[in-house]
């Protein structure tokens, strides 16, 4: 098993001191900016699963992705984030800005099924039933065991063109 290079156990360090702010600028100088990603997004998830503190779980996000553009799971987790019931309810540039999140996801990771079945929700949700169904057939495609039952196939085989 890999250990964690010492420069992003600092940061994880202060992470887990709540000095999010100093560790952003510490992460800054971490020289594999891979791994900082990755242990970033990590973090966040937990953060934000626990619902303690969805705001820094989102500049921690936020921050992976300015590491590593191109790091999927770090895209799909500020995705899902943007489009948390409070935030999506409030914010149509939130649900912009989450789209864009899953389409970078699939961009980089186009197998990663959870990313077109959020996106799929997404369409559904601002009425582009089309492009719905045809990210929810590419999840299906992806990972058949995973989203073949799911009730958004039901809902979008029973709903009309467009709304």
């Amino acid at each position: 098993m890999r250990t964690v290079n010492p420069e992003v156990e600092d940061v994880l360090k202060l992470l887990r001191e709540a000095k999010v702010a100093e560790a952003m600028k510490l992460a800054d100088k971490v020289e594999d900016r891979r791994e900082m990603a990755v242990k970033l997004t990590e973090f966040a998830g937990t953060l934000d699963w626990m619902k303690e503190k969805s705001h820094a779980a989102g500049v921690m996000l936020i921050k992976a992705i300015q590491l590593h553009p191109e790091y999927a799971l770090a895209h799909y987790n500020l995705g899902v984030a943007l489009t948390d019931i409070d935030l999506a309810k409030n914010s149509k540039s939130n649900v912009e800005a989450a789209e864009r999140e899953y389409e970078l996801t699939i961009k980089f990771d186009p197998d990663f099924a959870p990313a077109h079945y959020n996106l799929a929700l997404l369409y559904y949700f601002t009425g582009r039933i089309a492009e719905a169904r045809g990210e929810y057939a590419k999840a299906v495609q992806i990972d058949p065991s995973r989203f073949k039952s799911r009730e958004l196939g039901v809902i979008l085989e029973n709903a009309p063109a467009s709304r």
